[in-house]
């Protein structure tokens, strides 16, 4: 019976995740994207829509080249790596990488910094033009980051984000739960540390439909032998956290003018255990935190149904 609980709690949560997220709004339908007329390819030839004119007629494979012309020119600066510069601007303190410097040293292991939302990362084909969002102008505006890539990501596709005092699980398409387990040396954390043996137990399921259905019984959140499970906590300095996300490969399909493309073929799909703790906290409310990676693991592949809200966004 306990095991049943737990699957109900956290397939809710995951279908949560899927189902309301705010960051990605929804058409009541989704749009065939065509190929824009006028697009040039290397050698000049030009695409034609019949309906303006009859000018070219271009072969399925001319089509193909251009639509991926236009992905890689449109669609993957939005997945893209942070610049070097852009990483300097974000960078932790000299003392702290000082401190942690030999555990840094080790295998899968890493530091990053997250800095307050300023509305930075709500748009991610609209660069905003305050002073902090032009400094921050890395993929998610150093709000959001992806412990799976090891990068700051577009929040859509990030693993942990800082929301005002609160750390959130934003990821869609995704089973995420995270657990704060007190005052432990990120150096002794393992898969047998009180709390994240919890996270390592859980098996995710990849039936879309059955999770869809539990979600209209779940209750948010869950507490296992003191601690407390879930996809938003509380942000403390000095304190260590366990994370398990459940990154699932599938397909979520979006647009740019003239293309269309799976956006889950730009992000590393994975079942990821890690810990992290975060060893400052400043006054503008930005914090740095240490990680591990755990476990990494293949996922399991989710099927989406056509006319579901993850496949029918167009834009975010």
């Amino acid at each position: 019976m306990k095991r049943l609980f737990w699957f109900l709690i956290v397939v809710g949560s995951f279908a949560t995740g899927i189902f309301g997220q705010q960051a990605t709004p929804t058409p009541s339908s989704t749009p065939v994207p065509q190929v824009t007329p006028l697009f040039s390819l290397p050698n000049r030839i030009f695409i034609n829509n019949p309906q303006v004119d009859n000018r070219t007629t271009v072969t399925p494979a001319q089509g193909l080249a251009l639509r991926q012309i236009i992905v890689q020119r449109y669609a993957q600066p939005l997945y893209r790596k942070p610049t070097d510069e852009e990483l300097a601007s974000i960078s932790p303190s000299a003392e702290i990488l000082r401190q942690y410097k030999a555990f840094l040293a080790r295998e899968n292991t890493g530091v990053f910094k997250l800095v307050a939302d300023a509305g930075c990362g709500e748009n991610d084909r609209v660069v905003m033009a305050t002073e902090k969002c032009l400094k921050y102008t890395m993929p998610g505006s150093g709000n959001s980051f992806s412990f799976r890539t090891g990068h700051y990501r577009i929040r859509h596709l990030a693993d942990l984000m800082l929301a005002g005092e609160n750390f959130r699980i934003p990821g869609i398409m995704m089973h995420g739960l995270m657990t704060k387990i007190g005052d432990v040396a990120i150096e002794s954390v393992s898969l047998k540390t009180l709390g994240v043996d919890f996270l390592s137990e859980f098996k995710p399921a990849s039936d879309f439909e059955r999770a869809k259905a539990i979600e209209e019984l779940v209750v948010t959140g869950l507490e296992r032998d003191g601690f407390i499970f879930g996809r938003a906590l509380a942000v403390k300095e000095n304190s260590t956290y366990a994370m398990r996300v459940v990154a699932y490969d599938g397909k979520v399909l979006r647009a740019v003018p003239g293309a269309h493309y799976n956006e889950m073929d730009f992000d590393r799909r994975r079942d990821m255990i890690v810990a992290f703790r975060v060893v400052a906290k400043e006054t503008d409310g930005s914090v740095t935190i240490v990680w591990i990676e755990l476990r990494d693991v293949d996922s399991p592949k989710l099927k989406i149904p056509e006319g579901t809200s993850t496949l029918a966004s167009s834009k975010n």
